[in-house]
């Protein structure tokens, strides 16, 4: 199997998943504030917000003991980022409130709130109102590297609320081989095929050992023997290295 790009640029190593900062944001009466960062200071949301100082900050449960935020408090977003303001004097002491807190998630800039933390691909772009058969689900990331939400995969709020979609191609997936980038056909390869993606042609009688990481969400990393056939996702990359002599 030939690539389509026999020429495309060296780029570096897509990050990991899990070194990537995901991007969050914060719905105050019903305005969407990106945020820096997970974990900010309530003094940044009323600043950000315009809130001003006869108001305070309450995180949304629906109940009737939603939570005051202190304006001296840390605020985390995974904790619950729906919230609304009331007037200082009517607010109640600020203290918790045991009734789950509204989790607002964003796809496409467009933001639904539910109270369940744990959604798929396939429920999470339901409550958005956009058809799962069309499009690729990517968690947004504070990098150009945008990880895939796979059909099925658990989709989990506390990772970053923010995703974006784009249409579907099922005809090519852009892989990474050695740090080159390939757009081959379909979303499954061979070890073969791999192979031949590295070094083409490969040397006759050599041994090459293949490693793939950032893969699909039921497999994202392993190796790969003569034989193997796997499911890629865009982005996955491949490290491919002659070895020995068979």
């Amino acid at each position: 199997m030939q690539s389509v790009e026999q020429n495309s640029p060296r780029v570096d190593h897509a990050p990991s998943a899990e070194n990537l900062s995901a991007k969050w944001f914060v719905s105050i009466d019903d305005l969407r504030i990106p945020l820096p960062r997970r974990k900010v200071p309530v003094s940044l949301l009323r600043h950000q917000a315009s809130i001003p100082a006869d108001r305070v900050l309450v995180r949304d449960h629906n109940s009737p003991d939603d939570e005051v935020l202190r304006d001296d408090a840390e605020f985390d977003g995974a904790a619950g980022n729906s919230l609304y303001t009331e007037a200082r004097c009517d607010a109640r002491p600020p203290a918790p409130c045991r009734a789950p807190a509204k989790l607002a998630f964003s796809v496409d800039d467009q933001v639904e709130e539910t109270i369940v933390g744990r959604q798929t691909r396939e429920s999470l772009l339901e409550l958005v109102g956009i058809g799962a058969d069309h499009v690729v689900l990517l968690r947004d990331y504070e990098s150009p590297h945008d990880r895939e939400i796979g059909p099925g995969d658990a989709v989990e709020f506390t990772d970053g609320p923010v995703f974006i979609t784009r249409a579907k191609h099922t005809d090519t997936t852009t892989i990474v081989v050695n740090m080159d980038r390939k757009t081959v056909p379909g979303d499954t390869l061979t070890y073969e095929q791999v192979v031949k993606l590295a070094f083409d042609p490969p040397e006759p009688g050599v041994i090459y050992t293949v490693k793939y990481k950032d893969g699909p969400r039921a497999k994202p990393d392993g190796r790969m023997v003569a034989g193997d056939t796997v499911k890629i996702i865009c982005e996955e990359i491949f490290n491919v290295a002659p070895t020995g002599k068979s």
